[in-house]
C-alpha cells in the first residue's frame, strides 16, 4: 500500500510545480487578474501539503512493513532451521509473493544461501545456520 500513497504524493508534489509556474509566470507578466494567480498559489499549497502528508504516510507504511516482514523471516528462519519458502513468508508477513520473493533475493545476497526453484509456489531458500547470529 505503501507503492500507491509514494506515488500519489509525488503526483500531487509535481501538480503542486506546475500550478506554482502557473502563478508565478501569470503574476510576472500581469496577463491574470488578482483572483486567477491567487487561485494558482492556494491550488499549489494544497497539492503540496497533500504531497508531504501522502508521503508521510508512505514512510510509515514502509518501514511497519519492513518491520512485519523482518519479524516474520526470523520467525520462519528459528522454526524451520534456515529454510524459507516465498509462499510461507508471504502469508505470515501479509505481503504479496512478489514483495516475499524480492525481500529473500536481498537477505540471500547478504549470506551464502540456496535456492531451490520447483516452481513458483514451491521457490525456497535456504539460509545457513548461523544466519542470525551474523
Amino acid at each position: 500500500m505503501y507503492r500507491i500513497k509514494y506515488l500519489l504524493g509525488s503526483m500531487s508534489l509535481i501538480f503542486s510545480l506546475v500550478y506554482g509556474l502557473f502563478g508565478v509566470t501569470s503574476w510576472l507578466s500581469s496577463d491574470a487578474s488578482y483572483n486567477d494567480v491567487l487561485v494558482c498559489f492556494v491550488l499549489t499549497s494544497i497539492h503540496v501539503v497533500a504531497g508531504v502528508i501522502l508521503l508521510l504516510y508512505s514512510l510509515k507504511d514502509y518501514r511497519r512493513e519492513s518491520m512485519v516482514i523482518n519479524a516474520a523471516f526470523d520467525r520462519i528462519v528459528r522454526k524451520r532451521g534456515g529454510r524459507v519458502s516465498v509462499r510461507e513468508l508471504a502469508d505470515l508477513a501479509s505481503v504479496s509473493t512478489d514483495d516475499a520473493r524480492e525481500y529473500l533475493l536481498r537477505r540471500s545476497i547478504e549470506a551464502p544461501t540456496f535456492s531451490n526453484v520447483d516452481g513458483v509456489s514451491d521457490e525456497s531458500y535456504v539460509f545457513g545456520s548461523g544466519y542470525l547470529n551474523n
